[in-house]
């Protein structure tokens, strides 16, 4: 009989009825709130915020400059969800590159709501994926929930309002 697995959901440890997901080593198995993809956009954010000059990313989001930023990401999205049209009351980087942390690009900031947001960053066990995984996930949810022709237009649209905003403050 296959073993069955110890799953970490959110912080919760419990013994599952499920077995083993059949592509995932089990015996090296992640606690919750490591990441999949610490290779990735996890280590790039520490060195932009180093070369920034923020000692951590939470000094990094109590600081002005976010602040300013963040408004900005809010009105081109009008306070809506990317992925699912609900209220927002998260921002999602999908890069963690230094031109998107001073705002020159905003291409990857994405107002999220909650739901959109800990499905994108989190697997079924609770481990943290890279933002761009994190991103992937939440586009392919929004996709098969209303469409690729929905999402190609969304999308248009950001870019529009993106070029706009360029424009504006490159004056």
């Amino acid at each position: 009989m296959p073993p069955r697995c110890n799953i970490h959901i959110m912080g919760k440890h419990k013994k599952s009825n499920k077995l083993p997901h059949p592509k995932r080593n089990h015996s090296s198995s992640k606690r919750r709130g490591m990441c999949l993809g610490e290779e990735g956009g996890y280590k790039e954010r520490t060195k932009s915020l180093n070369i920034l000059k923020y000692g951590s990313y939470k000094s990094y989001l109590q600081g002005k400059e976010w602040c300013s930023i963040r408004k900005w990401v809010v009105s081109l999205y009008g306070g809506r969800c990317s992925f699912c049209t609900h209220d927002y009351n998260e921002i999602h980087h999908a890069k963690y590159d230094v031109d998107t942390l001073v705002g020159n690009t905003l291409h990857h900031l994405h107002p999220v709501c909650h739901d959109c947001h800990q499905y994108g960053e989190f697997d079924f066990y609770g481990n943290k994926h890279s933002p761009e995984v994190a991103t992937q996930h939440m586009i392919a949810r929004c996709k098969a929930r209303f469409g690729d022709e929905w999402w190609e237009k969304t999308a248009a649209s950001r870019e529009e309002k993106h070029t706009e905003w360029l424009r504006r403050n490159k004056m």
